[in-house]
């Protein structure tokens, strides 16, 4: 769930699994925790400010993983940073397998080093995308399984802007024929090389995903272990406070004094004081579990920039593949099959 925190108004929007939209809401600034409290466990983002710790930490201690987002990260109204995302844009790389952060520098890196129509097709065929004209949207690339990516979307750069750089999209082929022709060249080795890689990138995160996993319902259980404790010894400090106060005569009697009134003070400095401790308690086991989950990302973080290697290297060596022309992919066949003739003594008649 996205949290985007106002004054006194904030906007909801809950995801599921698979990042399909579940539902949209707003709340007044003072039912958001109430609604979090009875809400199922989840992760809940939002951006980080003087308000959202406070909320983050109660989201930890309700059971959810906070997460909170520099505000980098997060696009502000009226000046867009071109490496953020919609959600549309969000799903479409997932549902295809493909990291969204890197699609989306990608295709911009690709815009900014290129000078034309040809240098950038260049650039998106080095990475196994190939440009054509889409039915509406002009300008679209085709990943390697036929998957259309808007180039106007993915780049951030308007459709009068990419006519002046690229030209007219008219002269492209369709998409029908791009993905046909891809279809044509990739060979069954190539896409057993491709499925081959994609496993083992599986296989090496799976160990990640586990241990993910298990940190986030070990430190569930540690944040609700302190709970349990901290409840526990708050009734009997409650009722320790509370014993001090005598009752019936003696009570009228220190009230008459003052005395009683001197213990309420100690009772409100003596809770001031536990409720103190027990925050801070909580403060330092969220701020090491902080630390663990930090550990564990650094891990995930090499594994995955070793990944993008592999598949830049990946798409790089499929391109130079698909660059051969049908013509000299023949000529190596007859060449190949000249060579097989000549070894040895020739008893044909």
């Amino acid at each position: 769930m996205g949290i985007d925190l106002g004054k006194t108004v904030c906007s909801l929007e809950g995801l599921d699994a698979t990042g399909a939209v579940v539902y949209r809401k707003r709340l007044q600034r003072h039912r958001l925790l109430d609604f979090l409290e009875g809400l199922d466990p989840c992760i809940v983002a939002m951006e980080a400010c003087g308000g959202a710790h406070h909320i983050g930490r109660f989201c930890l201690q309700h059971g959810h993983e906070s997460r909170l987002m520099s505000p980098l990260y997060v696009r502000p109204y009226g000046n867009k940073n071109p490496l953020n995302f919609t959600l549309s844009e969000w799903q479409q790389a997932k549902r295809h397998g493909y990291d969204p952060r890197e699609i989306k520098q990608f295709f911009r890196d690709a815009w900014e080093r290129s000078d034309g129509l040809k240098g950038f097709r260049t650039a998106l065929e080095d990475r196994g995308f190939h440009l054509a004209q889409g039915d509406r949207r002009g300008f679209v690339a085709l990943d390697l399984q036929g998957k259309p990516y808007s180039i106007s979307k993915w780049t951030g750069v308007r459709v009068k802007d990419l006519k002046a750089k690229l030209g007219d999209p008219t002269a492209l082929p369709a998409v029908s024929k791009v993905e046909q022709n891809i279809r044509q060249r990739m060979a069954d080795q190539v896409k057993t090389y491709i499925r081959e890689v994609k496993s083992r990138h599986h296989e090496e995160m799976s160990p990640f995903v586990e241990a993910r996993a298990a940190m986030i319902a070990a430190q569930r259980a540690e944040r609700k272990h302190l709970k349990d404790k901290q409840d526990e010894r708050w009734t009997q400090e409650l009722k320790t406070r509370s014993d001090r106060l005598n009752k019936g005569l003696r009570g009228i009697f220190d009230r008459l004094t003052g005395k009683s009134a001197k213990i309420k003070q100690q009772n409100e400095r003596e809770a001031v004081a536990c409720a103190k401790r027990d925050q801070a308690q909580r403060d330092d086991l969220i701020t090491a579990q902080i630390n663990d989950r930090r550990d564990l990302q650094k891990s995930v973080r090499s594994v995955k920039a070793k990944h993008r290697q592999d598949r830049k290297l990946l798409a790089k060596t499929i391109a130079d593949y698909l660059r051969r022309t049908p013509i000299d992919a023949e000529r190596e066949k007859t060449a190949s099959r000249s060579r097989k003739r000549s070894r040895g003594m020739d008893l044909s008649p």
